[in-house]
């Protein structure tokens, strides 16, 4: 039998308490929680028996996990992936992580349905992201398609659409010196890299209304210009214009514009 000789509160953790006890006539002291002293009422003079004692031992383990894990979430929701990933950083083992995950299930404290919910709408409103992207994000924390479905498709072809045309918006005022095809190009890839769906990017490029005026366009048609004539000042004046031309066009400037600038080149 083991018997309880002593229980004294921590004096530097609070809420444990030290229990000394005797077993196989040699003193030892082991920490505890108060919630695990209150719940089996140990006292002084308590015997215990072996498996009792191992018992008491295996729940002073998970309680520790148990009170490590919510600490972590008092911060934030966290999936279980997160969750588990941090038990095992702070040393805990197995079952004792499988068990309290279970138990903070139970109590809705671990839900990755929950958490993909609050996570695609807090990236909705706060970020320029589409569903595909946000998907990624959720899939690397650990949530599962299943869970993370009802929370993508809630993510509304309007709400995609606001978003996207926002980031357009931003990336437009940010490339002055292209074409307006070459600035709708560039938009549309970096729409898709941000997780839109097609659809919706084709009907931002679509209303994407006069990126630039006439005017803008035609700034921006002389600057590129310019560049190409001093890459290829070396040539005579017809093959340089030639190569300008070509580089014009592959910037997506238009004919009528391009051919302006070369009349007046040549003149």
């Amino acid at each position: 039998m083991i018997t309880i000789d002593k229980i004294s509160v921590h004096p530097k953790q609070k809420g444990y308490y030290i229990l000394e006890f005797t077993k196989a006539e040699e003193s030892q002291a082991m920490t505890i929680h108060e919630d695990l002293l209150v719940k089996h009422g140990l006292r002084k003079d308590l015997e215990l028996s072996e498996k009792e004692f191992q018992q008491l031992v295996k729940l002073q383990e998970v309680n520790k996990i148990y009170l490590l894990a919510i600490n972590y979430l008092s911060y934030r929701m966290r999936t279980e992936k997160e969750l588990r990933d941090y038990l095992i950083k702070k040393e805990a083992v197995e079952p004792g992580i499988s068990e309290v995950i279970q138990r903070l299930k139970e109590e809705k404290l671990v839900d990755d349905k929950q958490f993909a919910e609050l996570f695609v709408r807090s990236r909705k409103r706060q970020s320029t992201k589409g569903p595909r992207l946000i998907a990624q994000e959720l899939k690397n924390k650990g949530v599962s398609d299943s869970d993370m479905a009802p929370a993508l498709q809630a993510y509304s072809f309007n709400e995609q659409y606001g978003n996207a045309l926002r980031f357009a918006g931003q990336r437009s005022r940010a490339k002055d010196k292209l074409s307006n095809l070459e600035k709708k190009n560039k938009i549309g890839q970096s729409l898709m890299q941000k997780g839109f769906e097609a659809a919706v990017v084709q009907e931002v490029l679509n209303d994407l209304n006069s990126i630039k005026g006439e005017n803008e366009e035609w700034v921006a048609l002389c600057r590129q210009a310019e560049k190409a004539a001093h890459k290829y000042r070396q040539l005579e004046d017809r093959e340089r214009n030639f190569k300008v031309k070509q580089f014009l066009y592959r910037k997506g400037f238009p004919s009528d514009l391009i051919a302006r600038y070369i009349e007046g080149y040549d003149g």
